[in-house]
């Protein structure tokens, strides 16, 4: 055995040895809680601690390197004792992004609503079949990008085909 299998080895066995499978109920999916960080954050309160060992025990991104995840954990501890939770953080600035996005998708829809009710012209909706529009464009000016658009291809096309070589 070389000293690389034992080293995987070793590494392969402390693994599966340390951690244990647990079903976290919330997220449905089996989540490996590491007796480590449970052990580590023990003395949290109960509801934040099962949160924190699940998400610092999924080793996810960074966190799947030890020195990382164990400055994290430190960092954390510290930030407990000043009585600021990460956890109300994350799970705050989720739910700003969740009413942003529903916010967002409440604007598009009255925008879509708004420009339906207005009175097209004829030629407009026919070019709207092949030049198509976003929320806030204009007409005019998406035709004008268009056409300065198409002349531009159209001259290096005739460059390229009229240059001669020397």
């Amino acid at each position: 055995m070389s000293w690389l299998e034992k080293l995987f080895g070793t590494i392969e066995r402390d693994n599966e040895a340390s951690q244990e499978i647990k079903l976290d109920p919330t997220a449905n999916q089996n989540v490996v809680i590491d007796p480590k960080v449970a052990e580590y954050f023990k003395d949290f309160p109960d509801p934040y601690r099962e949160k924190v060992v699940q998400r610092y025990s999924k080793r996810e991104g960074i966190y799947q390197l030890d020195f990382f995840r164990d400055q994290a954990m430190l960092n954390e501890r510290k930030m407990v004792s000043r009585g600021i939770f990460q956890q109300d953080r994350i799970e705050h600035e989720h739910k700003l992004k969740e009413i942003e996005e529903q916010e967002r998708k409440v604007q598009d829809k009255e925008r879509i609503q708004k420009n339906l009710e207005r009175e097209i012209p004829e030629w407009e909706k026919t070019l709207q079949q092949y030049i198509p529009l976003q929320a806030d464009d204009i007409m005019a000016l998406k035709l004008f990008q268009t056409i300065n658009l198409s002349l531009i291809g159209a001259s290096l096309i005739w460059v390229s085909l009229s240059v001669t070589k020397k």
